[in-house]
This record gives structure tokens, sequence and C-alpha cells, in this order.
């Protein structure tokens, strides 16, 4: 809301304020056995390189863990860092150690990994094990929870249906390589956005690109019109071949 844009994370209104919110949601599904909760999503994309907000953000995230950690004990606690803002290079220097600080403090390392390059064209398949490998390579002791992971099948980012079929089978053979190290991978998406969905989120976003439209509307294991794609099939392979299902 307007009155809390121009407060410090930190600050009495905005930790209070997030406190009725957590309050609200634990009452409302009281008998809920919730996994884990992220305290803020992909929040790298918000403070980037700047320690003073990593410092503040730390602060605000510790009163709301202890708030929910005395409602659910057992509940999993942790903010979602991007792939590239932990381990990708774009958070560094103090900020990172202000990162690395909130991990420390955390029960997971919460990640969201969309295996995109720079000009917004997506990496080959082969970075992706590569990229993962990274990632436990920097879990700083924690296991790690990829929150959201997938790939565009959109020509329009440099994607296409088999592709992204060939991410999830990488995926699969990256999870059960580090599988002590990852307790949970959750795949985005299940359904392509619809074509108005994509334009409000291009709206909020703030940037109108061919290539972030691609990855945008091409995230889903199934089209707009709910048509399997390649890809749904590689993941009940997947499952099956670990043992999910």
């Amino acid at each position: 809301p307007a009155w809390l844009r121009a407060q410090r994370f930190n600050s009495r209104q905005t930790i209070d304020s997030y406190a009725r919110v957590l309050d609200w949601m634990l009452q409302t599904a009281p008998n809920l056995n919730i996994v884990s909760l992220a305290i803020g999503n992909e929040i790298d994309g918000v403070l980037a390189n700047n320690a003073a907000r990593w410092r503040d953000y730390t602060a605000f995230w510790r009163e709301a863990a202890a708030r929910v950690r005395a409602a659910r004990p057992r509940m999993a606690l942790g903010a979602k860092i991007t792939w590239e803002g932990f381990v990708g290079g774009a958070v560094s220097g103090a900020a990172l150690r202000e990162a690395e600080a909130l991990v420390d403090a955390s029960d997971r390392l919460m990640v969201t990994y969309y295996p995109i390059q720079s000009d917004l064209m997506m990496k080959p398949i082969e970075a992706v094990e590569v990229d993962i490998a990274s990632l436990v390579a920097w879990r700083r002791g924690k296991p790690i929870e990829i929150a959201e992971i997938g790939y565009s099948s959109s020509p329009r980012c440099g994607g296409s249906e088999a592709k992204q079929a060939a991410f999830v089978r990488a995926v699969f053979r990256a999870w059960n390589t580090h599988r002590g190290a990852m307790p949970l991978v959750s795949f985005f998406a299940w359904t392509d956005f619809t074509p108005e969905e994509v334009n409000q989120l291009v709206r909020y976003y703030g940037f109108d690109l061919p290539a972030f439209r691609g990855f945008l509307e091409g995230l889903g294991l199934r089209d707009a019109d709910a048509r399997p794609k390649p890809a749904l099939a590689a993941l009940r392979e997947g499952a099956l071949a670990s043992h999910f299902i």
C-alpha cells in the first residue's frame, strides 16, 4: 500500500503490518500442513547490491520468522532469492555477505531458477546441471528448496517444446545427483499464461521485449488451452523413475 512504500523494511510500520498478514494467514488455515514459507519473493530484485537494504530486510525477516516459529515451529522458513542473485554474481561484495547472513538465519536456501541469459534468451540445456551443481556448492550447509524452476517453450526466447522437455529431464538428473541437498523442487508452471495474463505481467514488470514476452508465454507444461506439451510426459517419466509416484 502507498502508506508503506516510503518506509524502510525494518521500520516498525512495515514489521507490524506484515505481522498482521502472517496472523491472518495462520489463523485462516489452522489445520493446513504448510511445508515451508518464503518471507519475500525474489528479494534480490528489490534489494540489489545495496548492503544497507539487505541489513534492513534481514532485521524485518528475523522478526517475521520469530512470529511464525512461535506459531508453527516445524515450518521451514527462508526468503526466495534468484539463482542469478545468489550464485550468478548479480549480488556481490558487502551485499552478498548480507544475503549470506540471511541464508544462515534461514531453515532452507530458497531460490528460483530459470536458465535465462542476459539477453533474455534461454540458456543451452547443457548449462542446467552445471548451474544446479553451483547452487549446491553455494548452499552454506542449508537444504535447498528450488521454489520455482522452469524453461520456456517459446521460440521468441530461444526455447522449444523439445528443449523444454530436455530441461525437465536435466532437472531430474540434477535432483537425483543432489537429492540429499534438495528436499523440494517445484516446477513452474502447470499451464501457460493466457495472452491477457502475459500482457498484465509485462505491465507489472515494466518492460516489453519480444524475448521477455516469449519467456512469460511459454513456461507451462501445458499450453494455454491445456494441451499437454512433451515436458509434461517428461515430468511423469522423471517422477516415476525417481519413485516420487
